[in-house]
């Protein structure tokens, strides 16, 4: 088994050899960890649930174990439940046509959260018929606004799909601070409001996002794997999946020219390796940096609804 650090990390580690023995213990499959930002030597943790994680003050990786899945704790959403493994428990159904039709365009959420979401239902949806259902995630530092990026909103109009933007309670996910918990509850509470309000296609439910919006999708997907259908990833870093579940469809994009998180480091090495799982990954590299062009927005989106992209 294989472990690839950046050039910046294998210098560090070069350099406190007495942690060497460490770094061998704690190789983990298929999994690869992008961080930024950190301090040199400001943290160095290890446990038994987590693989090791090492900052560097350019980039660090890690490469995290996968879980078990968890057991529910109780009925759903009715008592306690486990978040701490990513999972969400809501699934969709038929709305009632007997209540009044949602609020269209871009309305809050309503999750009662200190960081509430937004939703963005358009003109084209017609209450009580099936329709699409995207939730994005936005990158680290991001907010649910600025996930809902162009040509998102047109391409809702064109085709009905509802938009759920959530918003994770810190500067980025749950996943990428410290593990799974307070986003991915608060993601349930949001989905159980959707789905009691809109009847969502159980085979067009999608989640997607860019940077550290991409790396949460495809997190959260591969773990709701019987949830959602479809992930759209632009420009990931890494996945930690608290375990694989299912196997929805997947696409990645990413600039080669990406200077944030690297291509080589990043989507050239996880595409592979959920291919080697059995996914379905439709790649596309473009020319260009760490960003989501138009047309990358629309081939992505258009993959995920089934619908040729015009020319």
């Amino acid at each position: 088994m294989q472990t690839w650090f950046s050039a910046p990390l294998q210098q560090w580690i070069f350099q406190h050899p007495e942690l060497q023995h460490k770094v061998e213990s704690h190789r983990m499959p298929w999994t690869l960890i992008p961080r930024t930002s950190f301090f040199v030597g400001r943290r160095l943790a290890w446990g038994p649930t987590h693989a090791s994680r090492f900052h560097t003050g350019q980039q660090a990786y890690a490469i995290e174990r996968s879980r078990s899945q968890p057991k529910r704790t109780e009925n759903q959403m009715g008592g306690r439940v486990d978040y701490s493994q990513g999972k969400l428990y809501v699934r969709p159904g038929q709305a009632s046509v007997d209540q009044s039709p949602p609020l269209l365009g871009l309305q809050p959420l309503g999750t009662g959260a200190r960081r509430d979401g937004l939703i963005y239902t358009p003109k084209s949806y017609q209450h009580g018929r099936s329709s699409p259902l995207c939730i994005i995630m936005h990158g680290a530092g991001g907010n649910a606004k600025g996930a809902l990026f162009a040509p998102l909103e047109d391409i809702a109009e064109e085709t009905g799909m509802v938009l759920v933007s959530p918003q994770s309670q810190s500067t980025s996910w749950d996943v990428i601070r410290e593990g799974y918990g307070p986003d991915v509850q608060v993601m349930d509470k949001a989905l159980q409001s959707v789905f009691e309000r809109y009847t969502i296609n159980p085979q067009q439910c999608s989640i997607g996002g860019f940077s550290d919006g991409a790396s949460y999708a495809l997190s959260i997907g591969t773990t709701n794997g019987e949830l959602f259908s479809h992930i759209v990833a632009f420009s990931p870093g890494f996945m930690r999946p608290g375990y694989l579940e299912g196997k929805p469809k997947i696409y990645i994009s990413h600039g080669t020219n990406d200077e944030v998180l690297s291509i080589d480091y990043c989507s050239r090495r996880l595409v592979p390796r959920l291919q080697k799982q059995g996914y379905d990954v439709k790649y596309h590299e473009f020319d260009g940096p760490h960003t989501v062009p138009r047309s990358i927005c629309q081939e992505g989106m258009h993959w995920f609804l089934g619908q040729p992209l015009e020319a």
